[in-house]
Order: C-alpha cells, then sequence, then structure tokens
C-alpha cells in the first residue's frame, strides 16, 4: 500500500494503484495532468484513498478505477487540505459503502477548494460528510446516483455548479447554512 510521508510530486505520469493510497498528515501529493487508476481488486470498495495532509490536483488529471465494474473509495478526512482544479474523478463509491463516506469523493475536511472539475458515473459524485466551509466552484456531476451529497455538514458554498442526468442532483440530509447559488439540476 502505497504511503506518502513527504511532498511527492507528479506530472504528466500515469499511475496505476494497488491497495490503498494514504497521504498522512505530514505528507502531500500534487498531480499534474496525470491518471490516477485504483486497482481494487476483486470486489468494489475493497481499496481507495486515506488522505490526511494535502492533495493537489491540477491540468486535465483524471483518478478512475482500474476496473470500472469495482468502484473505490477516496476519503478527505478532516487534517486534510484539498486544492482539485480541472481534475475529473470517475467511478468513485458505491451504494455498499458502510458509511457515506464511501458512496463517493468524499470531503470531511475543512475549507477544501474544489474548481472546473467533474464527477461522474460514480454512485454519489461528490458527497461532504461533515465537512464544513468547503467551497465547490463550477463544477459538474453527471451520471451518478446523486449529484452532490452533502450529508451532516455545515457552511460549504456550491457556486455555479450542476447536477446533470443524476437520479438526485443535489440531496441535502442533516445540512444547516449550506449556500448554493447559481446551481444547476437536470436529468
Amino acid at each position: 500500500h502505497p504511503t506518502i510521508i513527504d511532498v511527492t510530486i507528479c506530472r504528466d505520469l500515469y499511475i496505476n494503484l494497488f491497495g490503498n493510497l494514504v497521504v498522512t498528515e505530514s505528507g502531500a501529493l500534487h498531480l499534474s495532468n496525470c491518471r490516477l487508476y485504483l486497482n481494487n481488486g476483486t470486489i468494489p470498495l475493497q481499496y481507495g484513498a486515506h488522505i490526511y495532509g494535502e492533495l493537489s490536483t491540477n491540468e486535465s488529471t483524471q483518478v478512475l478505477a482500474y476496473h470500472p465494474a469495482r468502484p473505490y473509495y477516496f476519503i478527505i478526512h478532516d487534517t486534510a487540505t484539498l486544492r482539485m482544479d480541472r481534475t475529473t474523478v470517475r467511478y468513485c463509491g458505491d451504494s455498499r459503502g458502510l458509511t457515506p463516506s464511501y458512496y463517493g469523493f468524499t470531503l470531511q475536511s475543512t475549507q477544501a477548494t474544489i474548481m472546473n472539475s467533474h464527477f461522474t458515473q460514480g454512485y454519489a459524485g461528490l458527497v461532504i460528510y461533515q465537512g464544513h466551509q468547503n467551497q465547490i466552484t463550477s463544477t459538474t456531476a453527471t451520471d451518478n446516483f446523486i449529484g452532490f451529497y452533502l450529508y451532516n455538514c455545515t457552511n460549504n458554498l456550491l457556486h455555479a455548479t450542476r447536477a446533470l442526468n443524476n437520479h438526485y442532483g443535489y440531496l441535502l440530509v442533516n445540512s444547516d447554512q449550506n449556500t448554493l447559488i447559481n446551481c444547476q439540476a437536470t436529468d
């Protein structure tokens, strides 16, 4: 299982991971124009990513399952820092997850920034689960069961986001004081 304990910068790479990716609190992973494949073994949600430190993605980075029928999980924990720009996340999350953390690309963090990104073909595209003060801008969720899922969270801003061709575009559960501005949902 790859564990990142210091600063790791990847540019213009195809990365095929077997097992869990862990970025420790002292670690930082910067992906620029990369394809990160998470190989999930033989069953859905067997492996995924736990980010406790820093993650930044940009320049057309893609995060996806090696086998689309075996989705992975990706959790940005409450100690983590996330900055995501122009990134596509595909085949992430599954309805058989133990908690909403495993339903899609999940923010449990505070003050994460996601912009100009795309979440597609997972159970829930982007999940904010017990996360606060995150900013999601000009981001799209398509072809998921749930586009944007906010669960037990407060003070998040979604601006100019689009939920297209999902069963539920925006689903808010036990969530207060979140702001959605110029957001769109269509089926």
